[in-house]
């Protein structure tokens, strides 16, 4: 089966949800090799994992994965769920061919530091989007927690839902805390609960008050905070520099702010918080050729994947190869060197 192609360049949300659901059924499509497991061009399947399902990342590869059909007549392309730090795993695996994560996990997975057990060894970078991912911590407003000094002070039974175990939302909610001295089994031994869901459910679980805050880690603004701030008032609490300096130390972490007038002004005042880049990463024995036509597609067609998703306006392809957590694949710097940006 081959994915959807639509004739017109310029996509609708409907198109791009449709887009993305017709890329998620062929994931039971087998896999075409050669004797030496890379893919043939001439018929490849792209296997993909992006972000959680119907979230901003999983939007964005969608649309990625439709440029390359598009582009290379009789790819198919799967699109699957994943994680920021669960990506780079399936990678070294084998299990898939293309993914995405957060530049600092492409460090982690690089020197084989928490949250990962050893180095990997066939994962490569082909595009850092540098892009403005940041936390987001966000309580109802009548929860009496006004700092996260607070919870611990307090050993507030607090109900958070801190994303799907594995996503960046998660993993950057769970070191800030830590850095605080509050830990997620800490929250539980106070009559605390955790909440795993996908953020589809957050929104309509915060507004009936079975969740007192929610960690989202992403880039711009989140559809489903918008939703959530449309009928719930919303506090963001900010993360101390101190924390933030801990962080960037630890982890390559940075310092941003969570701008004011985000979300119709909800946000009120600039929140500091940790901010991060995305990466899009790659096996690195998958056929350069492959990778090459990957990163052109991908370098050549900015506009096409911003009108899908705005947040990666940011993108520039003149420098994407620069600020890699892993080494660059081959086929990527193949592309940068014809292009005269790498010299």
């Amino acid at each position: 089966m081959k994915t959807v192609i639509y004739k017109r360049k310029r996509w609708s949300v409907a198109l791009v949800v449709l887009l993305v659901f017709s890329l998620s059924l062929m994931s039971g499509c087998s896999k075409q090799t050669t004797d030496n497991n890379s893919i043939s061009v001439e018929s490849t399947q792209l296997n993909m994992v992006a972000g959680t399902s119907g979230g901003v990342w999983y939007i964005g590869m969608g649309a990625i994965g439709k440029l390359y059909s598009d582009n290379y007549p009789g790819t198919t392309v799967n699109l699957l769920a994943g994680g920021s730090s669960g990506n780079p795993l399936r990678l070294e695996s084998g299990e898939t061919d293309f993914s995405i994560t957060q530049h600092t996990m492409a460090v982690a997975a690089a020197k084989g530091q928490e949250p990962y057990k050893k180095a990997t060894q066939n994962v490569s970078s082909i595009i850092n989007l540098k892009d403005i991912t940041r936390l987001n911590i966000v309580v109802r407003d009548d929860v009496p927690i006004y700092s996260i000094e607070d919870i611990l002070e307090k050993k507030y039974p607090l109900k958070l839902a801190h994303g799907p175990v594995g996503t960046v939302s998660e993993v950057f909610g769970r070191w800030a805390f830590e850095e605080y001295g509050v830990g997620f089994k800490d929250i539980t031994s106070w009559g605390g609960k955790l909440f795993a869901n996908n953020y589809n459910d957050v929104a309509s679980l915060f507004q009936d008050g079975q969740i007192d805050m929610f960690f989202w880690t992403g880039p711009g603004e989140a559809g489903f905070i918008q939703e959530t701030a449309s009928g719930t008032k919303l506090r963001w609490l900010p993360v101390k520099e101190e924390v933030i300096n801990t962080l960037a130390e630890k982890y390559g972490l940075n310092k941003g702010t969570i701008p004011a007038q985000f979300y119709g002004g909800a946000v009120g005042t600039e929140t500091p918080c940790v901010i991060d880049a995305t990466e899009l990463i790659v096996r690195k024995d998958l056929q350069e050729e492959i990778v090459y036509n990957l990163t052109k597609v991908i370098c050549e067609n900015k506009d096409d994947i911003v009108l899908a998703y705005s947040a990666w306006n940011t993108f520039d392809p003149e420098t994407a190869w620069q600020d890699l957590g892993l080494p660059l694949h081959p086929g990527a710097e193949k592309y940068y060197k014809e292009k005269g940006w790498i010299k």
